[in-house]
């Protein structure tokens, strides 16, 4: 058997804890002598949905990665194709995300919702074979949430063979909700979750969907065009959220197996 030895170098490179509508940039660029390839890993944890009443409360980041001659030039080339563009593409609807959350902030009968393309309906009564999420007039927001959970996990309906949802908050997990619902795919990295929520009447009401979304832009050394050095710019667009950027540097060219990224770029195959 062949024994192969690769070299790596992983870094983080930046972020912003509150987001950064105006594009942020990694400086000083990015050295790529000795290496073949820079995989860019985005990652925006919990982007969520404002608690507003109007729909235009998009929340979607966005990354370009450049080419440069020197470690300090701001002389800085886009690398065509080497974008990624991920989060809420409508209002009250997410795309991409790995795992999904649904914070409950009011619910009524006839309320509607939808999870990967299927809708599920607050009704009077529960049904799991019809996904009717209990809903009745006075309960607690607390209460729709595990009616949502328990809809999922049902094995009379067919989300339970590829999803899971959970309310259980972990002990000093201050930060999250006692009235949301957690869902993710059973498989991680098994596919993609999308939802579309519901906005009520007035502030703080409706169901706010939000999840942690990840991206991977790969770029091979030649597609610099000659250039010796490489970064990446990154903002989020509409409402301002946190994100994160490392890079891993190879001989090796990377394409993640992972059905559950918000983007998967890689503008080159292993021959050119």
């Amino acid at each position: 058997m062949e024994h192969l030895t690769e070299k790596h170098q992983v870094d983080y490179l930046f972020g912003n804890a509150t987001g950064a509508t105006v594009l942020s940039y990694y400086w000083p660029n990015i050295d790529m002598s000795n290496y073949d390839n820079a995989a860019f890993i985005i990652t925006a944890p919990w982007l969520q949905m404002a608690t507003a009443t109007a729909a235009a409360n998009e929340c979607i980041v966005q990354a370009q990665v450049y080419a440069a001659t020197a470690a300090t030039s701001t002389t800085l080339t886009a690398i065509s194709s080497a974008t990624a563009s991920f989060g809420s593409t409508s209002g009250g609807q997410i795309n991409g995300a790995e795992a999904l959350i649904l914070v409950i902030n009011t619910a009524s009968s006839g309320t509607t919702f939808s999870i990967n393309g299927k809708q599920f309906t607050f009704q009077a009564a529960q049904s799991n074979a019809t996904y009717e999420v209990l809903g009745g007039t006075g309960l607690s927001n607390a209460t729709y949430a595990s009616a949502i959970a328990a809809c999922i996990n049902s094995t009379l309906a067919t989300f339970s063979s590829r999803f899971v949802a959970t309310t259980d908050i972990p002990v000093g997990a201050t930060m999250l909700s006692s009235n949301a619902v957690y869902i993710r795919p059973k498989e991680i990295g098994s596919t993609s979750m999308s939802a579309t929520g519901y906005y009520g009447a007035t502030a703080n009401k409706g169901i706010l969907v939000g999840g942690s979304f990840q991206a991977v832009i790969g770029v091979p050394a030649e597609k610099l065009g000659g250039k010796r050095f490489i970064t990446i710019g990154c903002n989020s667009s509409g409402i301002a959220t946190p994100f994160h950027v490392s890079v891993v540097r190879s001989n090796a060219r990377t394409t993640p197996k992972n059905a559950g990224l918000a983007a998967n770029v890689n503008i080159g195959s292993t021959t050119t």
